[in-house]
């Protein structure tokens, strides 16, 4: 499994498992089921309501949906719901804490990364980095890594 070692500014040496391109698909696949949650909510309530639909509300209707990741990663640092549950987070791969500079240049990538390419952009520049990061986690200087280590299997045991 491919680790990512961050010297932290007081010297000390924190060693993290990288998320994989699985986990940070099933991650994208959970919070976009959040997110369509949302949408269906929304929907149904203000579906009886003819002027819901001009488009200042969808505006802001579509708002929550739009900095959705911006949102959580920068007030649950660096989670989002699903990679709560994944039990996966964004760092900083020079020792110093996110910040929201970080998740804002993350977010705007994601639409290049993710959105306009359907992933593949952003899987191909995973698999091609040696530190499993897509463009925007490349120019923002960050990383998705595991906070829990998986157990080894030792089939001796």
């Amino acid at each position: 499994m491919p680790k990512l070692r961050i010297v932290t500014s007081q010297n000390v040496t924190i060693d993290y498992e990288l998320a994989t391109v699985m986990e940070r698909i099933l991650c994208g696949a959970i919070d976009t089921f959040i997110q369509f949650i949302y949408v269906l909510i929304w929907m149904s309530a203000f579906s009886a309501s003819l002027s819901f639909y001009n488009d200042f509300s969808v505006l802001v209707f579509l708002i929550p949906v739009m900095v959705y990741s911006l949102v959580f990663e920068t007030l649950f640092n660096g989670r989002t719901p699903a990679k709560m549950i994944l039990g996966i987070k964004v760092v900083r791969i020079y020792g110093d804490r996110a910040g929201f500079s970080s998740y804002f240049t993350r977010w705007v990538f994601r639409l290049f990364d993710v959105v306009i390419t359907a992933g593949g952009v952003a899987i191909t520049a995973i698999f091609f980095n040696k530190k499993a990061q897509r463009i925007g986690d490349v120019i923002a200087g960050t990383a998705v890594v595991r906070l829990k280590n998986r157990p080894v299997y030792n089939p001796l045991l």
